[in-house]
């Protein structure tokens, strides 16, 4: 597949979702009594998701600086496994929560990236799973004290 097509195909992506991020993000509130609500740092995400994509759409509809190439069958098959992936962690993570989906996605994403041929690489896939896992509940739960979605097993949250 020719490397101009393929950035054009994964550019509107990007930018279908920005603009699902931020209609979601205004639906959760931008501002609350005590300052930023939970929809401001996923708002800033999403723009940033949408004017990026548009200036690469745009770019590639002009046909300046356009890359030049191809990429081979593995690559794509990487980063399509990655964005079907990120989907579905998308779609279900409302449904059965972030503590439980989470440790699962950066567990598929990193043997997406590097397969795990040796129980080092697999333990390591592991323990980044649950490390970033615990480290982003601590980011957002502990210290903004910003509601996560709970799913079946922690509704209130």
């Amino acid at each position: 597949m020719k490397l101009k097509y393929l950035e054009l195909i994964f550019a509107v992506m990007v930018f279908v979702l920005g603009l699902y991020v931020l209609s979601t993000s205004i639906s959760y509130g931008l501002t609350a009594e005590t300052g930023m609500g939970t929809g401001f740092f996923p708002f800033i995400s999403g723009l940033i998701f949408t004017i990026s994509a548009a200036g690469i759409i745009l770019r590639q509809l002009r046909n300046t600086c356009v890359p030049d190439g191809k990429i081979g069958s593995s690559e794509v098959q990487t980063v399509l496994l990655m964005v079907v992936a990120t989907a579905i962690f998308l779609l279900i993570v409302e449904i059965v929560g972030f503590l439980i989906l989470t440790p699962f996605y950066i567990f598929s994403m990193a043997s997406i990236i590097k397969r795990p041929t040796q129980m080092k690489t697999l333990m390591s896939h592991f323990f980044v799973a649950g490390g970033f896992t615990l480290f982003a509940y601590g980011i957002f739960v502990v210290l903004l004290e910003t509601p996560i979605p709970g799913g079946w097993f922690f509704p209130e949250n």
